[in-house]
C-alpha cells in the first residue's frame, strides 16, 4: 500500500493565526477512523480485513486540541487472496409438510466459514435469518418450529457463504421465491366442549363437532384433538387423543377437576400427504369434586 502524504500541520488556525503542530495522525478507511498513531509513526497496519477486497484510505493530522486538518490525499488498496463466491443453483422443494421447506445450494471456490439462509414473507421488510450452517452441508430444512413458514404462503430466499473473522460474506441473487404447502382439509365447525363429571371417571370434558367435506380434496383419515391445561398449577399440561372420520363427539378423562382446559380439533386428510385444517379451538372448566361425606 502506498502510504498518504502525511499533513504536517493542523488547520484550523490558532486564535494568534498559526497553525499548530500535529500531536497525532488519525487513519480513515472508506470515511470511517479505524485508530491513530503519534505524529512521528510513519507506519499502520489495519488487520483483520477480508480478502480480496478494496478500501480507501486518507490521514488527518490531529492537534493536542484534539482538531483535526483536511484530509491528506487518498488512496486505494486492495487485499490479498481470493474472494468468497456467492452460493448457485439454490433450489426450494416442499415436504410432506406444509410449514416445511427443503433448501438446497451448491457452492463452489474457497471454503466459507458457514452459509446463511435468509427468507422473508412476499411483502415484508425484514429477514429472518437461519444459521450458520456448516460449510461442509449444502442444504437444510426450514420447519415450523422454529422456523415460523405460515401454511400456503410464498416466500422469498437467499443462500449467503459467510466467514466471521475476518467478516466477510457473498449472497445468492436474486432472491429465490417458493410457496409452502396449502392447509387443504375443511376445519371443523360448531365446536362445542362441556365440563361434565360422572361417578365412574370422575370429571371429564366433552366435544362435540361438526365437519363438512366442502372443499376438502378427501374424506378424513381422522381427527386430532388436543388438550391443555391453561389454569391452576397444572398451566401447560396436555394431551392428544384421535378421533374417527364418523365421529362428532369425544370425552377427555384424566382431567383434573375445577380446571380450564383449552380443547383444539384439527382435520387431518389420508395419507402419505396428510394434509391439515386450520385449528379450531374452544375451552371449558371441569367440575369440582364433591364434598367428602362424613
Amino acid at each position: 500500500m502506498n502510504e498518504p502524504t502525511r499533513p504536517a500541520e493542523v488547520n484550523p488556525t490558532t486564535s494568534a493565526g498559526r497553525a499548530t503542530p500535529a500531536k497525532w495522525v488519525r487513519i480513515y478507511r472508506d470515511g470511517n477512523g479505524i485508530g491513530q498513531v503519534e505524529a512521528g509513526v510513519r507506519k499502520f497496519t489495519d488487520s483483520n480485513l477480508p480478502q480480496a477486497t478494496s478500501y480507501s484510505y486518507f490521514v488527518r493530522a490531529v492537534d493536542d486540541q484534539y482538531r483535526e486538518s483536511t484530509d491528506s490525499n487518498h488512496i486505494t488498496a486492495k487485499t490479498g487472496g481470493t474472494p468468497l463466491e456467492p452460493p448457485t443453483n439454490v433450489r426450494v422443494s416442499q415436504t410432506d409438510k406444509f410449514e416445511h421447506a427443503y433448501v438446497e445450494w451448491d457452492h463452489t471456490g474457497r471454503e466459507p466459514q458457514g452459509f446463511m439462509v435468509r427468507y422473508r414473507k412476499i411483502g415484508d421488510e425484514q429477514w429472518t435469518e437461519r444459521g450458520p450452517i456448516p460449510p461442509s452441508l449444502n442444504s437444510t430444512y426450514l420447519r415450523n418450529p422454529p422456523d415460523q413458514l405460515e401454511p400456503g404462503t410464498t416466500y422469498e430466499l437467499t443462500v449467503g457463504a459467510v466467514s466471521f473473522n475476518p467478516p466477510e460474506s457473498a449472497t445468492s441473487a436474486p432472491p429465490v421465491r417458493f410457496t409452502t404447502r396449502a392447509r387443504l382439509m375443511t376445519p371443523v365447525t360448531e365446536l362445542k366442549v362441556a365440563g361434565l363429571r360422572n361417578d365412574t371417571v370422575g370429571p371429564y370434558l366433552e366435544a362435540t363437532w361438526a365437519w363438512e367435506k366442502g372443499t376438502s380434496p378427501a374424506d378424513p383419515d381422522h381427527f386430532r384433538i388436543r388438550y391443555t391445561c391453561i389454569s391452576g398449577s397444572c398451566h401447560g399440561e396436555s394431551g392428544t387423543l384421535t378421533a374417527t372420520p364418523a365421529e362428532r363427539l369425544k370425552d377427555i378423562t384424566g382431567v383434573r377437576p375445577a380446571t380450564t382446559y383449552q380443547v383444539e380439533v384439527t382435520t387431518v386428510g389420508p395419507p402419505p400427504e396428510g394434509d391439515e385444517s386450520t385449528t379450531e379451538r374452544a375451552s371449558a372448566t371441569t367440575p369440582d369434586n364433591p364434598p367428602t361425606k362424613g
